[in-house]
């Protein structure tokens, strides 16, 4: 798994991510890499200049170097934890729609069952009618919570 630029940067990880400067680009051009003394060197491969991929992450060049500076250190370390901290909300947030999503596609074809019983015996269909909309109105709803959660997590998780 894979970071966001900030995430390697400030926890001092070498890998591969998005061009945060080019985000139509799905593919991952930016190296991250740590040396032995904590400094941090990028390089995209796209092209994109170092000062804009920082800008367009919320960085600045004196993240890319190891601070002596006690009071700087903490302030590193309260970012380190407040972004691992919205990395697991997200989490929850899409486990919870994906657990929903799951439970609503689980009574959607007893719900179907119960239309067609109601129908074959010729009794009241409003109420089996009344939990299929139910259903695909619930099923919509979730599906564009997860279409605004995605791209966050996939940005967090590609």
């Amino acid at each position: 798994m894979t970071s966001s630029l900030a995430t390697l940067v400030l926890d001092r990880r070498s890998g591969r991510v998005d061009c945060p400067a080019r985000r139509h680009s799905s593919k991952q051009t930016v190296a991250v890499r740590v040396l032995d003394d904590g400094t941090v060197i990028l390089h995209d491969h796209g092209g994109c200049e170092t000062r804009d991929i920082l800008a367009a992450d919320g960085l600045d060049w004196r993240d890319l170097f190891p601070s002596r500076d006690p009071v700087e250190r903490r302030r590193r370390s309260a970012s380190k934890h407040a972004a691992e901290k919205r990395e697991q909300q997200l989490d929850r947030a899409v486990s919870q729609v994906c657990k929903m999503l799951r439970n609503v596609d689980r009574l959607i074809p007893e719900a179907s069952t119960a239309l067609k019983y109601a129908h074959d015996t010729g009794t009241d269909e409003s109420q089996a009618w009344d939990t299929l909309e139910f259903c695909y109105v619930t099923r919509r709803v979730l599906e564009e919570e997860f279409a605004r959660l995605e791209p966050r997590f996939a940005e967090v998780h590609s």
